[in-house]
């Protein structure tokens, strides 16, 4: 949580409650005294009055709890923020996906970064730290190959396709080995 009044050196039981507070009133979440808030502390920010509130909570449900109220609640500019907490190395990864993944909009492709992975058209690649590039690691299953899928193997009367169709099926879920991108 970012942009609540208070000072670093704050004790856990002050910054605590002030997060308590926050999640009643500011997210108007009613259950906000059922939530376990096994840690609570500050770190620096850039505003040295507002220092930054990191909570760990012992059930991972009340995060998406939490997110959800805030996505509802808090206005763009009351300049209260809430967002998960992510190790430096995820935030890299996703910031580097979402730079590849805007260039292939601009080019008329289908993308998106969901997670750690940048799907572009049925391709879903991830970046390595090994080779510092991003690269192809399957293909995204479609959803009318998922319910033929899903249909041949409820119903075992399912017609068997011809040779022809399940040869265009097999290619069409052929990794693209050539298509490697490089994070240039």
């Amino acid at each position: 949580m970012q942009g609540i009044p208070g000072h670093v050196h704050e004790s856990r039981f002050a910054t605590e409650q002030k997060a308590s507070q926050f999640l009643e009133k500011d997210l108007k979440f009613d259950q906000a005294s059922t939530i376990k808030i096994d840690n609570a502390g500050r770190v620096k920010s850039s505003n040295p009055t507002k220092p930054t509130i990191l909570l760990t909570l012992s059930i991972s449900g009340d995060i998406s709890i939490i997110m959800q109220k805030a996505k509802e609640n808090l206005q763009g500019n009351s300049g209260v923020y809430v967002q998960y907490d992510y190790a430096d190395r995820v935030r890299r990864h996703r910031k580097i996906l979402g730079e590849r993944m805007l260039i292939e909009r601009q080019q008329g492709n289908y993308s998106s970064v969901r997670h750690d992975k940048l799907i572009i058209n049925d391709g879903i690649y991830r970046y390595c730290d090994n080779t510092q590039s991003i690269v192809y690691i399957d293909r995204r299953q479609s959803y009318s190959n998922r319910q033929l899928t899903n249909s041949a193997d409820q119903n075992e009367h399912h017609p068997i396709m011809d040779n022809q169709s399940q040869q265009s099926l097999s290619d069409a879920n052929e990794p693209d080995v050539d298509r490697i991108l490089s994070d240039t």
